[in-house]
């Protein structure tokens, strides 16, 4: 069985494929990924064969100045006007305005994806037609995936790395894909692929009738060392982990890069701190204090089932690393994916979501995560319920079985 990939040029889009490549090869089964020039050798260092299509794009380059305009708004206001404004709660003016000015962030990332999806159009379908292949996986945002599907009629299967924030684009296939559907002669699109694969457990994802199958999530972050063995048991002190990915700080969003307020706050308390993040933002952070460790950027999933909390940016690879190790979680999120995330993963129980603040909200967060039993139970709960779904290997089978119903 050919298997034909399509994914947007962002690493926590792409790496949640990943293990899904690797066991269709090791089944057997021929691999391919279509993506942009300039990330294709992200593609090839995880093992698995890229197809460049398209011309070069920096999808980092364009999120960063497409959004220039938007980031000084309500939808991400800093920590001191979060305080100021007394928070922002859903009812009010502040957090009204907050979640428009969030629409309009989601709007334009929209834009930036459906950009890059028509620059590789022609390209992957002159490739997809010469290759021919059974099968189209994609991630959320690789909507290439589920064009190509449709156009080739084969069928179409979404992974997903976190509860399902791309859903309500199907509702608005015709308005987002109307040049591409007149140009097949399609009578519509079906983003949402023939099954989606869903690492979430049931209280932690959207409710709907889609056909979807469970998953287990098996994080790939990368090629990334191994973590300090001393790091994955547990020490005499609680340990809490501070991590805020790559894309916040990368994008260089002023007043949202709150790692740093948080690993200030907890040093002085009885814990020990693991900071996990690479050496590039390490400056932000001046002189580490002594109670915190810089494990750099390890395998979360191999450092997170020893601490008592984790305190991140509400990123989709951060917070389902968190829900399979087990661990309590602080969501302090920016764009409108990890927002969507925050939520859903707070309505589990095993977690707060925080819209936004300063040090001292955060801390007396972080103190509830670590003093209130409630947190740990359904944080345990949930990660029980994660590990027993089947493993990217154990759904191949079944994957082969959507092709055979074309024979």
């Amino acid at each position: 069985m050919r298997v034909l990939f399509a994914t947007w040029a962002q690493k926590g889009h792409y790496q949640p494929l990943v293990p899904l490549g690797w066991a269709l090869r090791a089944a057997g089964h021929e691999v391919a990924v279509l993506t942009h020039p300039p990330f294709a050798p992200v593609v090839t260092e995880s093992g698995l064969p890229a197809v460049p299509v398209g011309p070069d794009i920096d999808v980092t380059r364009q999120l960063r100045e497409r959004y220039a305009p938007l980031l000084h708004t309500d939808a991400i206001a800093g920590a001191a006007e979060f305080e100021k404004r007394g928070g922002f709660k859903g009812d009010s003016e502040a957090g009204r305005r907050r979640d428009q000015a969030q629409n309009r962030l989601g709007r334009e990332m929209l834009r930036i994806v459906l950009d890059g999806c028509t620059a590789m159009l022609d390209d992957a379908y002159a490739f997809a037609r010469a290759w021919r292949p059974d099968l189209v996986v994609y991630e959320p945002t690789g909507f290439l995936g589920g064009i190509l599907a449709t156009v080739l009629e084969v069928p179409g299967v979404r992974v997903l790395w976190a509860p399902d924030f791309s859903l309500p684009m199907q509702t608005l296939s015709r308005r987002l894909f109307g040049p591409v559907i007149d140009r097949f002669g399609l009578s519509d699109v079906d983003i949402t692929g023939t099954v989606t694969l869903d690492p979430c457990p049931p209280d932690l994802q959207v409710r709907d009738d889609l056909p979807r199958r469970p998953m287990r999530y098996v994080g790939y972050p990368g090629p990334l060392p191994v973590a300090p063995p001393e790091l994955t048991v547990r020490g005499d002190r609680p340990r809490v982990c501070v991590t805020w990915g790559t894309t916040i700080h990368g994008l260089r969003i002023e007043g949202t890069f709150l790692a740093p307020e948080v690993v200030r706050t907890l040093s002085t308390w009885d814990v020990d701190v693991v900071l996990a993040v690479p050496e590039s933002q390490l400056p932000a952070f001046g002189e580490l204090p002594p109670n915190v460790i810089h494990a750099g950027p390890v395998p979360l999933i191999s450092v997170l089932p020893a601490c008592a909390a984790v305190v991140h940016q509400g990123g989709g690879g951060t917070t389902m690393s968190s829900l399979v190790s087990g661990v309590p979680q602080l969501a302090v999120p920016t764009l409108p994916d990890t927002e969507f995330n925050a939520k859903h993963m707070a309505g589990t129980g095993a977690g707060i979501h925080l819209p936004m603040a300063g040090a001292a909200v955060i801390g007396k967060c972080v103190r509830r995560l670590l003093d209130e039993p409630e947190y740990r139970a359904a944080a345990a709960r949930m990660r029980d319920e994660a590990v027993t779904m089947p493993t990217p290997a154990a759904v191949v089978d079944g994957l082969v079985d959507l092709t055979s119903t074309r024979l």
